[in-house]
């Protein structure tokens, strides 16, 4: 159970900080760029995409950053899942929790729980 703690917290901090990262370098790309996500058709006529859009693109890029972390945790603990590290490129959260999943269900054991005192 220690090792499901500690890549709890490893993977917690990490989603948390590119979270983070991801808009921030968005806000940081549109103060550079301000006209970035504008598209003009005349003098008169202009449309503005949403950053919800530069957001997404910067967090599959941070996805493939969770998804190289996993496949090497994964090849430590002599896991191989293929579809956790596909899940996890297009769901960061939903191939982390299925990451710790097949984690627990690995090092699961009867005699490691104890589910009350019933004999």
């Amino acid at each position: 159970m220690d090792i499901l703690i500690t890549q709890f917290k490893k993977y917690f901090y990490l989603l948390a900080g590119l979270y983070i990262v991801t808009h921030v370098l968005a806000a940081i790309v549109l103060l550079i760029f301000p006209d970035l996500l504008t598209i003009h058709y005349s003098k008169l006529s202009t449309r503005l995409i949403s950053a919800n859009y530069l957001i997404v693109l910067f967090e599959y890029i941070t996805n493939l950053i969770v998804v190289y972390q996993i496949n090497k945790d994964m090849k430590q603990t002599g896991q191989k899942s293929v579809p956790v590290l596909i899940i996890t490129f297009f769901s960061t959260i939903a191939g982390v929790l299925f990451y710790l999943i097949l984690l627990f269900a690995s090092n699961y054991t009867p005699n490691k729980m104890k589910y009350g005192t019933n004999s």
